[in-house]
């Protein structure tokens, strides 16, 4: 890249610009990638510009200076059919996931070394949510075909969500799944404070579910330490290195560590378990299809197909990117209620107009079918 034009310049190893490559033969993955990596630095060089903080590659500062970089390396890993990245997957789709583990920590080194800006922050809060979706969607099923490296990719999603996969597959897999949201889930919206569908029932129940799952976290490891459990071992494992790497990271900078380590990774959890509310309050936990809610707008472009619940619930082991497909299939079942085209707007309708209009207040399903 030239330091005396305003341009970013995408070349390879050679120094040779992307745009006179010669086009690889049968890779049309190799293309797609580099087109969508050529869009987002153009993107990201016009947003630049507007708020006026690009004035030549040579005088960019730390914090703007990672980001072509990055991409830079992301083409290294998915440049080719071949790449063993791609062989390796279990689903070439999951490349997006690659992409969001790789931009959650491009974004927080970014601002530890090179200062807060408030867009890139807000860039970090995106993605800790689309971390705990990774996540949630790798315990299902595995993002890679070898069970080694979905072991390695559990421990460094475990650590940089501090959230241990053994207690996402404990509280959610082996709780939420097998009772769907009913009389024995532990989880269950209303279990705390009756049957209801409002703003501040979402809000709290993060913290009730998080302290209802606790001791019988505690108690299950308890029990497995003679035995050598799995879950034991996985949870003492996992358990140990989120809090080794906080005292690590605490240790070079502790306001850096609180705000952009600790406060993501909190922020990501409590959406993590109040996506539970926003997905089974005010559902009819004794029928077969209306027990969940569904969001089927531009909420699943960014986090995964999240949206398509009911479908997830009765395929728990599909992949993410089936989920529409299965939905689609059998939306014609579910209450049209529970399902929602745009979750920006059931959130505002909700949780917010409701207070001043009686139109907008969710209504339970349970006592629809219980008249």
């Amino acid at each position: 890249m030239s330091s005396s034009s305003n341009r970013f310049v995408l070349q390879d190893e050679k120094g040779t610009p992307i745009s006179q490559l010669p086009t690889v033969e049968n890779s049309s993955t190799q293309r797609f990638f580099l087109m969508v990596k050529c869009r987002i630095c153009k993107c990201y060089e016009r947003f630049c510009v507007r708020l006026g903080i690009l004035r030549g590659y040579g005088s960019v500062s730390v914090s703007v200076d990672w980001f072509p970089v990055i991409m830079d390396t992301l083409q290294i890993y998915i440049a080719g059919g071949n790449s063993w990245v791609m062989s390796g997957l279990r689903n070439i789709l999951d490349t997006q996931s690659l992409a969001y583990m790789g931009l959650y920590v491009a974004l927080i080194a970014g601002q530890w070394f090179g200062g807060f800006t408030w867009w890139q922050y807000a860039g970090l809060l995106f993605f800790s949510i689309g971390m705990q979706v990774i996540h949630h969607n790798h315990v299902h099923l595995g993002i890679w075909r070898s069970n080694k490296l979905n072991r390695l990719t559990s421990l460094f999603i475990s650590v940089t969500t501090a959230v241990p996969s053994a207690m996402m597959i404990g509280g959610h897999i082996k709780n939420h799944h097998v009772h769907q949201h009913g009389p024995e889930d532990h989880t269950r919206t209303y279990r705390f404070g009756g049957d209801h569908n409002h703003f501040p029932g979402y809000v709290l129940h993060p913290f009730q579910a998080f302290f209802t799952l606790i001791p019988i976290f505690w108690k299950d490891f308890l029990g497995g330490i003679p035995k050598r459990s799995r879950f034991s071992r996985q949870l003492a494992l996992e358990v140990s290195l989120i809090f080794a790497a906080w005292i690590l990271l605490a240790g070079m900078n502790w306001q850096n560590f609180l705000l952009f380590v600790l406060l993501p990774q909190l922020f990501g959890l409590h959406w993590l378990l109040g996506a539970n509310y926003l997905q089974h309050a005010h559902c009819d936990d004794a029928s077969d299809v209306n027990y969940a809610r569904n969001f089927t707008g531009v909420v699943n472009w960014f986090w995964f197909n999240i949206g398509y619940h009911t479908a997830h619930h009765d395929h728990p082991g599909a992949h993410w990117s089936t989920l529409r497909k299965i939905h689609d299939e059998n939306c014609e079942q579910v209450d049209s209620r529970l399902c929602c085209s745009s979750f920006v707007s059931y959130v505002l309708r909700t949780f917010f107009l409701s207070i001043v209009f009686d139109s907008c207040r969710s209504r339970s399903l349970k006592q629809v079918t219980s008249t």
